[in-house]
């Protein structure tokens, strides 16, 4: 009887937490159906913005960077720790580390350009946006921010978001080469000072860094000028294409000029002679 009560009781359980993973299988939701949007809350960048929820950041810009680092091994690092027992006193604790070398060669390039348009953005999703009052009062309080950094920190320009002035054209790019010929040397030394009894004193650290060498090869340009577009206007939806006429010159020709009279003449007496 005992033995029937411990296993209904054991199964009353089990069911209990078969139950309880069931209800927590069922509530739980990975995901869902809707659609990701920006936040158009009070604390928003945009707030109450409609027609630029899902606008992109600076579309009108291109910018690409790369580059290549090559590292020839030809660094040494040290570490060491050391214990040194003193009687009457305790246990000095010596550590330390030196790191020296050159640096590592490397070759970066980058360029940045606009306006283009590869997401095909039409004139009139750019008109319907600055009709929106909320857009234009953000973009008015909204802070300049770097549109990008090229190599040797090179940051050619600075505008508002969500994108520039479209119709200014600007182009920049960027080369910087380091060489590799700095030597640095990296140390330091960290060891206990006794002024008493018992372990009693003060640690004394001593660090420092100490680096040599040329300053990389760079080249940076830029240049801008307007006015400029990202935009085809022949393609505009309602602009009436109009068939141009086509001009086609005719050469004229004219009929062959009768001889004058002395002229023949002349050619029959010369014939005569």
């Amino acid at each position: 009887m005992w033995l029937f009560r411990r296993s209904t009781h054991s199964l009353r359980q089990l069911l209990l937490c078969l139950g309880l993973l069931l209800q927590i299988g069922v509530a739980q939701k990975y995901g869902n159906d809707l659609p990701i949007v920006v936040p158009t809350g009070p604390d928003a960048t945009f707030p109450d913005l409609i027609t630029a929820d899902n606008f992109p950041l600076f579309p009108f810009t291109d910018q690409f960077n790369t580059g290549i680092e090559l590292n020839p091994a030809n660094k040494v690092a040290l570490t060491g720790d050391l214990n040194i027992p003193i009687p009457n006193w305790g246990n000095m604790d010596l550590d330390g580390n030196l790191y020296a070398g050159h640096i590592n060669v490397d070759s970066k390039v980058g360029y940045q350009i606009r306006p283009t348009n590869h997401l095909n953005i039409k004139p009139e999703t750019l008109a319907l946006v600055h009709q929106n009052p909320a857009f234009r009062k953000a973009r008015k309080e909204a802070k300049e921010v770097t549109l990008g950094r090229l190599p040797y920190g090179y940051e050619p320009i600075r505008c508002k978001p969500p994108y520039c002035n479209p119709f200014v054209h600007h182009a920049a790019v960027a080369v910087e080469v380091e060489q590799g010929d700095d030597s640095f040397f990296l140390g330091g030394i960290d060891f206990p000072l006794p002024l008493g009894t018992n372990g009693a004193g003060v640690r004394f650290p001593l660090s420092g860094a100490v680096e040599q060498g040329t300053s990389p090869y760079a080249y940076a340009h830029g240049s801008a000028y307007n006015p400029a577009s990202p935009f085809n206007f022949e393609t505009i939806d309602n602009l009436k294409k109009t068939k141009k006429a086509k001009t086609v010159a005719k050469t004229i020709r004219r009929a062959p000029l009768p001889k004058r009279v002395a002229e023949s003449e002349e050619e029959s007496s010369d014939e005569i002679d």
